[in-house]
This record gives structure tokens, sequence and C-alpha cells, in this order.
């Protein structure tokens, strides 16, 4: 009898794994557009946030510091026409102090190859790579509802603490390490 509540517990923990794990991958793919599903012709949200308990204790802002965010998107692909008009805004509403690269990967061949560089120096394994991407300081967000739920607030936090460059990444490895 022993045996058999063994074997049906350790079932049941199995079945619920696995239904887990479909779970996320199922909200994952509702979020991004995966690059095995690229044309053939074609590339975690940190725990910052601004309160206004630690505000006081974030440096000033510095005029002359420009905050560089990477983002990649499918021209096409539906995911990323949920978060590109987003980050449209942010390049508009930042742009004194943020240059805000937007690079189009599914139909320049040139921009898939920077996204592939700055992801590999991120340690993004290629079957995680997925469109929309941003990059921001060590940190990158994958899928339209991380990129519009964070990016704002890590930039206004990169824009006190002066973030690297995400374009850097490839040839500093050390950017690309998540605080």
């Amino acid at each position: 009898m022993a045996f058999v509540k063994k074997f049906l517990a350790l079932a049941l923990v199995a079945l619920l794994a696995l239904l887990v794990g479909c779970a996320g991958k199922e909200k994952e793919d509702q979020t991004s557009t995966p690059l095995s599903e690229f044309p053939k012709e074609a590339g975690n949200a940190g725990n910052r946030s601004i309160t206004e308990e630690n505000f006081g204790s974030l440096p000033a802002l510095d005029a002359n510091f420009t905050l560089h965010v990477l983002y990649f998107y499918g021209a096409t692909c539906r995911y990323s026409a949920r978060s590109t008009p987003n980050v449209q805004e942010l390049k508009l509403n930042y742009s004194r102090n943020v240059e805000l690269h937007m690079y189009e990967i599914w139909e320049n061949a040139e921009n898939r190859k920077v996204f592939d560089e700055v992801a590999d120096a991120y340690g993004i394994p290629a079957e995680k790579r997925a469109v929309p991407t941003a990059f921001i300081d060590g940190e990158y967000l994958i899928g339209y509802q991380k990129i519009n739920d964070y990016l704002k607030n890590e930039i206004d936090v990169c824009l006190r603490v002066k973030c690297p460059n995400p374009l850097d990444a490839p040839k500093n490895k050390s950017i690309a390490k998540p605080i």
C-alpha cells in the first residue's frame, strides 16, 4: 500500500510539473516570437524600481549623460506590434537623454547580426532568442509584456546610475552581467 501511495504521489508531481512547464511555455509564446519562426531571409527584468522611498537616494540626472537602449523587433511580428508603439513613445519622451536604437531584424540582415552579437554577449541561448527584445544595462527584456511593463522604469533608473551602453557588451562581457 505504501508503494502505491508513493507511486501516485510521484505521478501527481510529474503531472503538475508537466502542466506548469506547458503553461509557462504558452505564456512565453504569447508575448514574443521565437527566432525559429523568423523568416529565412532575415536575429530578465531586474528587480530595481524607483519608488517614493528610494527616489531621493538615487543620484541626480547628469545632463551630459546619454543612455543607450537597444530594441529589436520584427516588422510583421504581432508581438512586436504590441510593444513598438510604446517604445516609440519612450523614444520621443526621453529624446534628450536617451538614445533608443531600434533594429528591425526580420528583413535586415545587418540588424540581425547586431542582435546575435549582443544576445551572445548577454548569454541568451539561441533557442530563447525572440522578438521583441530590449537590452538596457546588463538586463534584457524579452516579450512585449516585459518591455511594456519594465522598460520605462529601467530607463529611469539607468539615467540616474549611468548604465553602460549595451552595444559595448560584445567587446566587454562584464556589461552583460545582470545586477
